[in-house]
């Protein structure tokens, strides 16, 4: 085959050691534009493929585009390792970005002199105009929410608005061996895109101006079918940015998926104002058709934070909601984040307060915690500059920046320590279900530490009293040895990894 060729490089979104591989969705969405245009099409996941120089050698010749969907954080250290291996050795290929960071910093991005062209907004029809555009040799200029320079001069469309991409041909799933991204027999799929939602710590918006678009249940049940065929998969992570907006339609899907008898079980999240307007019949369809957990954007245990943000919901909805999933024998997971600028202290404590309530009411409970980050283009952007906030200044001070490890102006040094002994040690070791995580290594001392605290643990949790916490220092001292020892990344919490390089 002597076609020029148009390669879709998808970047690892976790360090090396976290397998928590994404499907190229992204990709797949652009290639499905551009498949007529007599060009070989390439797709290569990092994940999948971490030696991809070699392959890119392959078609060293006849590379003519190289394209990167990247998001924030650590996802743009691979994107910009890989633009700068093509800048320097195929200095004849146009390297275009896009993707989220590209998206909300758009003038940022295209500085770098190893990207051409950046893409702002959504991608896939300014993704076929610009490709047809440079084949044909045609003018680019006025393709909406491109970003592009000349001369030294940077030059820019406003981008267009979103619109439903169900018009667009389907995806290809057979350009990826989809086997690859089934981890722990889970695999990721989309639903859904957009939310109704504007809070103030989210892009999503800002770009999708509070649309939401699902995808007809048809199409689902029959991606799901044929993926279902394709890989056996146990658990879809349907990861939707909400995936209850509207219960006509989310009923709808669930009893197909029941009709179809698939065979599977389901996480997705929601927002509790949605979640609160489904009857207990509702729940017996969504617990039949394989719903087994659901994400709630708690965020906060304030209810001045939660009406700062604009989460259109109060704290006595998070727990109603728990009590509801309970009740149908769905886990609820409750998302937060923590250290807001505004009485970052108590934001911190009260947050955990609330989920130390909610594990007294549902011992399943799961959490994730964040810190609160800035992000550009969102509703409280403005507010942490105001408070102090100094944002990175280039694409590689923005892949070190995550919500996992955020260093804030008005951060204290004792919040992390507060964090890592509720997180990783308190949290956790509430359940005697923890000794089936740890590792052979460890085992003994779980359980060791479960004859031991597991009833001072449960007081704790009744009183609020996690003072003087010797038996979390203890423990978590184990853990270090353990990890340094075996160079792992073991810890109780499933993210705490995430948080701190140096813990380990």
């Amino acid at each position: 085959m002597n076609k020029k060729v148009l390669l879709l490089f998808y970047p690892s979104t976790v360090p090396q050691g976290h397998q928590r591989f994404s499907m190229p969705y992204s990709l797949l969405y652009l290639e499905r534009v551009v498949r007529d245009l007599d060009l070989e099409i390439i797709i290569i996941s990092e994940d999948i493929t971490p030696d991809y120089q070699q392959e890119i050698e392959n078609y060293s010749d006849r590379l003519l585009f190289a394209c990167v969907s990247t998001i924030t954080g650590h996802q743009l250290k691979g994107a910009i390792k890989f633009s700068k291996f093509v800048r320097n050795n195929y200095n004849h290929a146009k390297i275009i970005w896009g993707g989220w960071h590209p998206s909300v910093l758009p003038l940022e991005t295209i500085k770098e002199d190893y990207i051409d062209f950046v893409i702002s907004g959504q991608g896939e029809l300014a993704f076929r105009e610009l490709i047809e555009a440079l084949l044909k040799q045609q003018d680019h200029t006025e393709i909406k929410g491109l970003f592009y320079k000349k001369d030294k001069r940077i030059f820019s469309k406003p981008r267009d608005n979103f619109y439903d991409n169900t018009v667009l041909p389907p995806i290809n799933i057979d350009l990826i061996d989809v086997s690859k991204y089934v981890v722990s027999g889970t695999l990721v799929y989309f639903a859904s895109h957009g939310c109704v939602y504007e809070c103030g710590f989210c892009a999503m918006s800002t770009m999708y101006k509070k649309k939401w678009f699902p995808k007809p249940v048809e199409v689902v049940v029959k991606e799901l079918t044929y993926l279902k065929s394709k890989t056996g998969f146990k658990y879809i992570n349907f990861q939707d940015d909400n995936f209850f907006v509207n219960k006509k339609h989310t009923i709808s899907l669930c009893e197909a998926l029941i009709e179809a008898n698939l065979d599977f079980e389901f996480i997705t999240s929601g927002h509790a104002k949605n979640l609160l307007t489904y009857t207990d019949e509702d729940f017996k369809t969504i617990f039949k058709a394989g719903c087994r957990k659901v994400y709630i954007g708690a965020e906060s245990g304030s209810q001045e934070v939660l009406d700062l943000i604009n989460k259109k919901e109060t704290i006595e909805d998070n727990f109603a909601v728990l009590k509801l999933l309970k009740k149908h024998a769905i886990i609820t997971v409750f998302s937060t984040m923590v250290c807001l600028p505004s009485n970052p202290e108590t934001d911190l404590n009260q947050t955990l307060d609330m989920i130390r309530k909610a594990k007294l009411i549902d011992s399943r409970l799961e959490i994730l915690i964040f810190y609160y980050t800035p992000f550009p283009q969102t509703p409280l952007y403005e507010t942490a500059l105001k408070n102090g906030f100094i944002p990175p200044s280039n694409l590689d001070e923005w892949s070190y920046y995550t919500m996992f490890n955020s260093h804030l102006p008005w951060h204290k040094k004792h919040f992390k320590k507060r964090l890592e002994y509720f997180y990783n040690y308190y949290f956790p070791f509430y359940n005697k279900s923890i000794v089936q995580i740890a590792p052979n290594e460890l085992k003994s001392k779980v359980r060791i530490f479960q004859k031991l605290f597991l009833s001072l643990n449960r007081w704790r949790f009744k009183k609020n009293f996690f003072h003087c916490p010797f038996e979390a220092i203890a423990m978590l001292y184990f853990v270090k040895r353990y990890n340094k020892k075996n160079n792992a990344r073991f810890c109780f919490s499933e993210t705490w990894s995430f948080f701190e390089n140096r813990y380990f």
